[in-house]
C-alpha cells in the first residue's frame, strides 16, 4: 500500500510507487534521480529530510516529499534487525546477508 515519503520513519527503505507530476517539486526530484521503481531510504525527519537516492545523498523539503508515494521494503528494528514487507524480495548476496544478519551470525 503505498503512502507518502513524510509520513514513513526514520531508517525505513522504500520503493517509489509514484511521483505526483502535478507538484512543484517533481521535475526536480526526477533531474536528481527520483523515479518509480528506485529503492530509497530516510535518513532523518527535519526540514529537510536527508534521502539516499542511488549513491547520493539528498534533502528534500517536506512538501516535497509529500509528492512522493512509497512503499516499505525493509524496516530496521530495535535490535538491529530487517523486518520485510511481504511484498519484498530479496535475492542472491542481500537475501544471505539478511538471514545472517536475522541469525546473529557475521
Amino acid at each position: 500500500m503505498a503512502q507518502s515519503l513524510q509520513h514513513t520513519a526514520v531508517g525505513t527503505k522504500c520503493r517509489i510507487e509514484a511521483i505526483d507530476d502535478a507538484h512543484e517539486c517533481a521535475p526536480l526530484l526526477r533531474r536528481v534521480g527520483f523515479a518509480e521503481g528506485l529503492e530509497i531510504e530516510r535518513l532523518s525527519a527535519r526540514n529537510p529530510s536527508l534521502i539516499i537516492c542511488g549513491s547520493c545523498k539528498i534533502a528534500v523539503s517536506r512538501s516535497a516529499l509529500d509528492s512522493v508515494k512509497v512503499s516499505v521494503v525493509c524496516e530496521e528494528t530495535t535490535d538491529g534487525c530487517a523486518r520485510l514487507d511481504s511484498s519484498a524480495e530479496l535475492v542472491g548476496a542481500e537475501r544471505v546477508a539478511w538471514w545472517k544478519r536475522l541469525l546473529g551470525g557475521s
